[in-house]
């Protein structure tokens, strides 16, 4: 978060060096490993992380992206229809399958994908829509919000 990638790195490989091959540990190698460039050894890193964990949808993310980065559309696209086969609803894999089907010249294909985009896309006037509910019912309001405290009783 603080730019610090090779403090990060030298971090992570102690890290290695007490767990070694932890997937969890493999993950953040990638994560760091792509903000420095090193797209090879962050591939590796993300390849090792989905065996133990095949359903990580940040790995299967970051390979997305790896992949449509380097120009190889079709291999990024097999990861987001990956992730719609896990989350159907995942917004983020319905735009980045629409961006792989344009530059693949899919034109009906990328339709599809925006329709579907624009359907689970976040609705920016829901804030708006929801505010006077949630005024009105604050114990709703207090579980809506993504850190909230919630008072403990003693035991009886």
């Amino acid at each position: 978060a603080q730019g610090q990638y090779e403090a990060a790195l030298e971090l992570l490989r102690k890290a290695e060096d007490r767990a070694p091959a932890d997937a969890r540990n493999a993950f953040w190698f990638c994560r760091t490993l792509l903000r420095t460039g090193k797209f090879d050894l962050a591939r590796q890193a993300l390849e090792r992380s989905l065996r133990d964990f095949p359903e990580d949808r940040n790995s299967m993310e970051d390979l997305g992206i790896l992949e449509y980065q380097n120009g190889n559309f079709e291999a990024a696209l097999g990861w987001w229809i990956r992730i719609l086969e896990i989350d159907p609803e995942s917004q983020n894999a319905h735009y980045n399958r629409q961006l792989c089907y344009i530059r693949l010249g899919k034109r009906a294909e990328a339709a599809d994908a925006k329709f579907a985009f624009d359907r689970y896309k976040t609705d920016e006037n829901s804030p708006q829509v929801t505010k006077e509910f949630l005024l009105s019912h604050p114990d709703v309001n207090r579980e809506a919000q993504s850190v909230h405290v919630h008072d403990l009783l003693p035991a009886r």
